[in-house]
């Protein structure tokens, strides 16, 4: 079983929304990350939304790379990028920022505790944790998307998984 089937199996016993896609029903992968998500983009394909009961952690996926979905959130799947951009101090700094951005997509959101985000480097495939106030100094998470999602079953990445945790075992 794959890391995100253990995922899936655990979103699901903790109450977390799960939708696949209807037939038919597609979203397109902003350009400049397509051929590079690996598993990830089967991901994409297959489902709609997978949110926490609170709906204030989410995975990117079809309904939220759509600006037109019904269940499009205030906060959009390139929203932390348009911060950084918005606080680059000339032209260096937006190119730098642009530059990281197209490089990690930004594949778990969270407002729970703050902007935070986990994204996939799409040089080498790895996981990176971010948070504000600079989301660009993101911090190496997992090797790999199924090592993440195998990770987060076992309570190793808690930021959007906090309410999970009683302080000294992560309710699995």
């Amino acid at each position: 079983m794959s890391g995100f089937e253990k995922f899936l199996e655990w979103a699901e016993k903790h109450g977390w929304r799960i939708e696949e896609c209807a037939e038919g029903e597609s979203y397109d992968i902003p350009e400049v990350y397509r051929g590079k998500l690996g598993e990830f983009e089967d991901i994409i394909k297959k489902y709609r939304v997978i949110s926490n009961p609170g709906y204030t952690a989410w995975l990117v996926l079809g309904s939220s790379l759509s600006d037109t979905s019904p269940d499009s959130a205030e906060i959009t799947w390139d929203y932390y990028k348009s911060i950084s951009i918005d606080a680059a101090d000339g032209d260096d700094e937006l190119n730098a920022v642009n530059q990281w951005w197209d490089r990690h997509f930004p594949f778990l959101l969270s407002v729970d505790y703050g902007y935070e985000f986990y994204a996939v480097n799409t040089e080498d495939g790895s996981v990176v944790y971010a948070c504000e106030p600079m989301f660009e100094d993101g911090e190496k998470a997992a090797d790999s998307i199924d090592e993440f999602f195998a990770g987060v079953v076992k309570g190793e990445y808690l930021f959007c998984f906090q309410d999970y945790f009683d302080g000294d075992n992560f309710i699995g």
